[in-house]
């Protein structure tokens, strides 16, 4: 307990004592000091003096975050396990027992600890003059890294481990989680975002990091879904607590999002095709990929500027078999606010429709961005329901039963030949949310036969 003059009041039994001081950090209940052993006589009704306690000055952290995993521990033993896959091990260069200066520990992850191929660094905040230790991870996900030098046993490093991961999904946000407020009048961009390009250099991700309210969690959406297969980086610049401690910058973050497992689309096999639709070089198919006994429907976007060397650039999974594909230029959407678009700013756009069987029948819209091209969800909306089934649209109202299978668009409508319902006019002005303006009655045929590649 405290006097309120800055000092504490600790009771203690009369006679000579023998004790040590610790002191916790509030937010992350690591050791932030520990006293060496102290003797001193308490006689009784009196007062001892202490020597000075070290003022605290660790710096915000991040403690935890995603997609990627932040693991911060303190080396407050020889050996010792951070959880069942992470553990380190000291070593102790003088045999004193415990871990001192000019100590080194081995920090190791077992099998699956990690994703295969990606970063795993660790910074020392008791030394960070030395800067993150990074290698990567096997093939089977374990590691092996050294941190050399540590500061010692009082009251122990504190390591912060970054482990990259892999099959990230591309509508995934950022958060970390840092182990204190930050202050935020000192970090303008408290973290920055990072694309690799095919050159293997990177390039800033735009977007905007934004605080919670008691300036511990961090996040970031990107503007539009991570692309799928490329790799993304997150660094931190150097950030300050309300006492002016400072973590400094060096540690990064990466994160690769899944779909490049099938960038070899071209060596697997593909089920039905049910639509192709063209724009420039671009050919866009729609056709599920098989795996085994499985089939992952999907779009691939195909280069065919060499017609005798056609080249896959991207795939995107679709929940639904896609029966329909068409290319057209439509308004963008404002971001946030659903339905509104900006009618001056045409975004080429594949339109996708398909379902009816086993899941609700879908339109959906998909930016075409990128160098290499892929494929931006933008939204989606209710076409009919399941063949047999009542359903509703994503404004509540009543869809017909059918299966669509075929689109043609022209400027801002998309006309859908819909099997037990006839032609659907949806208009494409809010890509967000397809609006339904009406059906032309009629019986409407499925194509006579299926094209297979």
């Amino acid at each position: 307990m405290t006097n309120g003059s800055g000092q504490y009041v600790l009771p203690a039994p009369q006679g000579q004592s023998t004790f040590t001081l610790f002191a916790y950090d509030a937010y992350t209940g690591q050791v932030v000091f520990k006293s060496a052993d102290m003797s001193m006589d308490v006689l009784p009704g009196g007062i001892t003096s202490m020597p000075v306690i070290t003022d605290d000055h660790t710096p915000p952290f991040p403690q935890a975050a995603a997609p990627f995993s932040v693991l911060p521990f303190q080396v407050t033993k020889l050996s010792d396990s951070v959880t069942n896959l992470v553990g380190y091990r000291v070593t102790d260069q003088n045999g004193d027992g415990v871990a001192s200066a000019g100590d080194s520990v081995q920090v190791t992850g077992a099998p699956g600890a990690a994703s295969a191929g990606q970063p795993v660094a660790v910074l020392d905040l008791s030394t960070p003059e030395q800067g993150p230790v990074t290698v990567t991870a096997s093939a089977d996900g374990s590691f092996a890294l050294t941190v050399n030098n540590l500061h010692g046993n009082n009251p122990g490093d504190i390591l912060i481990l970054s482990i990259g991961r892999d099959l990230v999904d591309p509508q995934a946000p950022i958060e970390v989680t840092f182990s204190r407020p930050v202050d935020t009048s000192t970090a303008a961009k408290p973290l920055r975002v990072e694309k690799r390009g095919s050159d293997g250099s990177w390039r800033e991700v735009a977007g905007t990091p934004r605080f919670t309210a008691d300036r511990r969690i961090v996040s970031f959406n990107p503007p539009t879904a991570w692309q799928a297969g490329a790799t993304y980086r997150v660094s931190f610049p150097a950030l300050k607590d309300d006492a002016g401690d400072v973590f400094p910058s060096g540690l990064t973050g990466q994160f690769k999002i899944k779909g490049d497992i099938l960038l070899g689309l071209l060596d697997s096999p593909l089920g039905t095709v049910h639509a192709m639709a063209r724009a420039g070089s671009l050919l866009f198919v729609a056709a599920p990929v098989k795996n085994g006994n499985t089939e992952t429907p999907g779009i691939l976007v195909t280069d065919v500027s060499k017609p005798d060397a056609p080249q896959l650039l991207s795939f995107v999974q679709t929940p639904y078999t896609v029966n329909g594909l068409a290319v057209t230029r439509v308004p963008k959407p404002v971001e946030g606010h659903c339905p509104q678009s900006d009618p001056q700013n045409l975004l080429p756009v594949l339109v996708a429709v398909g379902g009816g069987s086993g899941f609700r029948g879908t339109i959906s819209g998909y930016q075409i961005v990128g160098s290499p091209p892929y494929l931006n969800p933008l939204g989606s909306n209710g076409l009919c329901c399941a063949l047999g089934e009542y359903c509703e649209d994503d404004r509540g109202d009543p869809l017909h039963s059918g299966s669509p299978f075929q689109t043609v668009a022209i400027g801002q409508f998309a006309f859908v030949s819909t099997l037990g319902v006839g032609v659907q006019s949806m208009d494409l002005t809010t890509l967000c949310q397809p609006s339904n303006h009406g059906v032309i009655p009629g019986r409407a045929r499925r194509a006579p036969f299926p094209r297979r590649t």
